[in-house]
């Protein structure tokens, strides 16, 4: 575990997550933040984890976090993306556009704290 909930909670500030929740929810955040190190953390057996990564699989728990409170919704067709009442037609948000909307978002959060000049971003291409 990269970040525990009391990192969460005291260094990072988040609310978003439950405590109950934080193992699910991190170890997903912890591998989408791996996948995008390039596994680095993980091969060379770092014990000290910096604080950006730390922060970053943070900020991706709480894009989790609200990715499941939507996937919830568009599989339960709660999530309308348009209704008209004169025909009655309504539309759902599909699943494909919930997943991209929350990918680009784990992205976003991600690069707020480990940007893509970051050593453990590095793809080795020059």
């Amino acid at each position: 575990m990269y970040a525990d909930f009391a990192y969460y909670q005291g260094t990072y500030h988040g609310s978003l997550v439950s405590e109950a929740d934080w193992p699910t929810i991190e170890r997903e955040a912890e591998g989408y933040v791996n996948l995008l190190t390039y596994w680095r953390l993980k091969w060379n057996h770092t014990e000290d984890i910096p604080d950006e990564v730390k922060l970053a699989v943070c900020a991706v728990a709480n894009v989790v976090l609200n990715e499941h409170a939507a996937a919830k919704k568009a599989a339960s067709h709660e999530d309308i993306k348009s209704y008209s009442n004169d025909g009655y037609s309504e539309t759902y948000e599909s699943m494909q556009i919930v997943k991209s909307q929350y990918a680009a978002q784990k992205e976003d959060a991600v690069n707020l704290y480990l940007p893509l000049s970051h050593p453990l971003r590095y793809a080795g291409v020059d």
